[in-house]
């Protein structure tokens, strides 16, 4: 495990996120940040800002760690979650196939960005998939009031596929999952109004400026790059769950995973950071593919053993941004 995790930094790379300079001054200033309407988005997703609110020395060193100790946070809680549910052993295999998913290379190269209190509200609603309505209604609250719109992709993306969740143990409950996104949207606007911020949204960001049409046009010779950056070696187990879905599956069935698939594509598509938001919108499932993948062995040493593991572990990360590849890896010197 500690081999695999010092593999992962050495050949991804922490990295301070592109544009802190913008979004570091938005947080000091939230709510009443001065910004246009096409970036009001960034005043919805309020957990950072409201956490850099309680940093006693502000600037943007405290601001990168600040969002580096939310990831470990939520690092640390997962890590408990999946050894209480699995067993140390098993766990161990799930935290192999996260570390080595593409949301981990994400994270790493993006740290100071409010995807860190996303992540972790996203752990939260991962632990309460098990539990009654009125704790996923809670929590669906606590990830819609941070970031509406990826938590309501990655919620439908789980719903419309249930074989994944009850594969695992867990029983998604839709009505008061969406009841509590919306409850936790309705919150954050309805505040955010009543103290006169700048309105807003990611849907109006790509009506300014022809940005929608800039984007597509990007997208449009990279598609399958983007594609396989989604979910990279983890490709490996989704081709044969989606070989195996296509002769047992009822049609309703795959019907329903089709659109979870257009929607959680299409997410990626329009924005200009692809596979941030796959892997942002795709991380619940992720962690129940995780979780099922850990189900299927005894411990690590007989999981590193197969193909796929390897595949998995050799399968290099990509993350582009604007239809282009960050770079990545820890440069010598």
């Amino acid at each position: 495990m500690v081999a695999i995790a010092c593999w992962v930094l050495w050949r991804t790379g922490p990295a301070i996120m592109p544009n802190l300079e913008l979004f570091e001054p938005v947080a000091a200033d939230w709510p009443l940040s001065s910004v246009e309407p096409a970036f009001g988005y960034s005043l919805r997703v309020p957990l950072g800002p409201m956490a850099y609110q309680l940093v006693p020395q502000p600037g943007p060193k405290a601001y990168v760690i600040l969002h580096a100790v939310c990831l470990l946070t939520a690092a640390a809680l997962l890590t408990g979650w999946l050894a209480r549910r699995l067993g140390l052993r098993r766990a161990l295999i799930a935290y192999c196939v996260l570390a080595l998913a593409p949301i981990t290379a994400v994270l790493l190269n993006w740290i100071g960005m409010y995807d860190a209190f996303s992540i972790l509200a996203f752990v939260v609603l991962m632990m309460s998939l098990d539990r009654g309505p009125r704790v996923q209604f809670a929590a669906a609250a606590l990830v819609g009031f941070q970031n509406f719109e990826q938590s309501l992709v990655a919620l439908v993306i789980v719903l419309l596929v249930p074989t994944l969740a009850r594969s695992v143990g867990m029983t998604p409950r839709a009505v008061p999952l969406l009841a509590g996104i919306l409850a936790g949207k309705a919150v954050l606007e309805t505040f955010l109004s009543a103290v006169g911020a700048v309105s807003g949204s990611r849907l109006l960001f790509l009506a300014t400026d022809d940005k929608a049409r800039e984007i597509l046009t990007g997208v449009a010779s990279v598609a399958p790059i983007i594609l396989w950056s989604a979910l990279g070696g983890l490709w490996l187990y989704a081709v044969p769950a989606v070989q195996a879905a296509l002769r047992q599956w009822s049609r309703a069935q795959l019907a329903m995973a089709a659109a979870a698939a257009f929607i959680w594509f299409g997410s990626g598509i329009i924005s200009e950071d692809q596979t941030r938001v796959l892997a942002m919108t795709s991380f619940p499932a992720v962690v129940l593919a995780a979780i099922h993948i850990a189900l299927r062995y005894r411990d690590l040493p007989e999981f590193v053993r197969t193909p796929q593991a390897w595949g998995l572990i050799l399968a290099p990360p990509l993350v582009l941004w604007h239809a282009a590849p960050l770079p990545m890896g820890v440069t010598i010197g």
